[in-house]
């Protein structure tokens, strides 16, 4: 895991967003959990990014109507890009 990681509660479920680094390749992840927390849903790689370590940033999440939004840096051509996504409650 790399950095913090991000929470978004709604009335069915829970969402953790976080980036993970292996192998100096940055993958940004996403998964849904029970409101209780005893059971993982879904597990969802978003993105592969271009860009590694801090220039990436930190992942922001926030879930509406059982949608969750997700925005991140990457970097293209050495430069940010800011990118998005927009998931419901079944993939």
């Amino acid at each position: 895991m790399q950095g913090r990681v991000a929470v978004a509660l709604d009335a069915q479920q829970a969402h953790v967003l976080w980036l993970r680094e292996e192998a100096g390749v940055q993958t940004l992840m996403l998964a849904r959990y029970s409101t209780d927390l005893a059971r993982e849903l879904e597990r969802t790689t978003l993105a592969t990014l271009a860009g590694s370590g801090r220039g990436t940033g930190f992942p922001k999440l926030a879930v509406s109507n059982g949608i969750a939004h997700v925005v991140w840096t990457d970097i293209v051509d050495g430069r940010p890009q800011l990118r998005g996504a927009r998931l419901g409650a079944g993939g």
